[in-house]
């Protein structure tokens, strides 16, 4: 029987004849606190107020629950947020799953970009290097329950397949240059990259490693040259540095006139290339001696990153170039020159489903 007809019954046999067998209707009336006049009328209004007293306790009986299951949910979202990893901090080209558990839908993967941060639905960019899984799912439920959500249970977690901290670039004469994964469970240094990549070509310049650092805080870097060739011959590595997710290792070539430029991304040659002789190489035609664009190049956001020894003066460090309004629109102002030691960055362009 339902809860409600449980009650009405329960609530009838409470105030029969048979819980007071020395009681008419009329006394049975004024025990129940109702009405003293015995007649057919008062009758039905006491058979009716029988029934309201049943019916708001079940109403009770309802907020109650409802309470009771909300302190519930909140225990329970405190649990499941309880455990998130709270020791190992991200860091730049970690990759995370997250997921927000009343949305009821599987994690997504969530990459945290250049600059530290992470892209979500609804909020947008969030800071998540050096915080911890469990910091940053707290800071994101904040943000989500002051407009979108009453209740928001943030799950983020390193996947269970991630076998590494993230990738670096080591870029120019090594046998195999690319992207290299940085190992979760041992120290991964610059010389550690370049034997692991094959070691130096020929034509290197080992003496003139470079270690190239992004500055968490914003777009600044930092350079540490670094001989690597001397370390090899003396087998003296006190001068060696740790390499971290994020980080571009730049191996120049031997001494040339023109010097070397550096191109990564989606181009379809990425790789080193001596810079031509003429008087104005610019970035277009540094793309275009790359073999141009990738299918899924983002063209109006093209990053050129200077070197230090290159910078002139009040110019940034990393410019940031529409090559598509060069190439379409004519815009040759726009081209910057590229100089020795320039790294060039194409970025993959971002699809928005709706």
């Amino acid at each position: 029987m339902p809860l409600k007809m449980l009650q009405t019954a329960a609530s009838d046999d409470m105030f029969s004849q048979q819980n007071f067998p020395n009681c008419g209707r009329t006394d049975l009336a004024e025990q129940g606190g109702f009405f003293k006049s015995g007649s057919r009328g008062h009758e039905r209004i006491i058979s009716n107020s029988g029934r309201f007293v049943p019916a708001l306790f079940v109403l009770l009986c309802l907020l109650f629950s409802d309470r009771i299951a909300a302190q519930s949910t909140d225990a329970a979202e405190h649990t499941r947020m309880s455990l998130l990893d709270d020791e190992r901090t991200i860091q730049v080209g970690n990759r995370l799953s997250y997921s927000v558990d009343e949305d009821r839908e599987r994690p997504s993967i969530i990459l945290v970009n250049t600059h530290g941060e992470v892209g979500l639905p609804l909020i947008g960019k969030v800071k998540a290097e050096g915080k911890t899984c469990r910091k940053l799912a707290h800071e994101i439920k904040s943000l989500l329950e002051v407009d979108f959500y009453y209740q928001a249970t943030v799950l983020i977690d390193f996947p269970q397949y991630a076998e590494n901290l993230g990738e670096a670039i080591l870029l120019g004469e090594v046998q195999r240059p690319g992207s290299l994964q940085i190992p979760v469970d041992e120290i991964l240094t610059v010389s550690d990259a370049v034997l692991g990549a094959g070691g130096f070509t020929r034509d290197a310049d080992a003496e003139k490693v470079t270690l190239i650092r992004g500055d968490p805080e914003g777009d600044e870097r930092q350079e540490f040259p670094l001989d690597v060739g001397k370390m090899f011959a003396t087998g003296n590595f006190e001068g060696d540095m740790e390499v971290r997710s994020g980080d571009y290792i730049r191996v120049p070539k031997l001494a040339q006139a023109g010097g070397q430029f550096y191109i990564w991304g989606e181009v379809l040659r990425p790789g080193s290339y001596d810079i031509p002789s003429e008087k104005d190489f610019t970035l277009s035609k540094a793309i275009f001696l790359a073999g141009g664009f990738s299918t899924y190049a983002n063209k109006r956001k093209v990053e050129l990153v200077r070197s230090e020894t290159n910078l002139a003066e009040n110019e940034d460090k990393t410019i940031v170039v529409n090559v598509q309004a060069i190439l379409e629109e004519g815009l040759r102002s726009l081209d910057p020159v590229v100089k020795p030691d320039d790294i060039i960055r194409v970025k993959e362009r971002r699809f928005m489903i709706q």
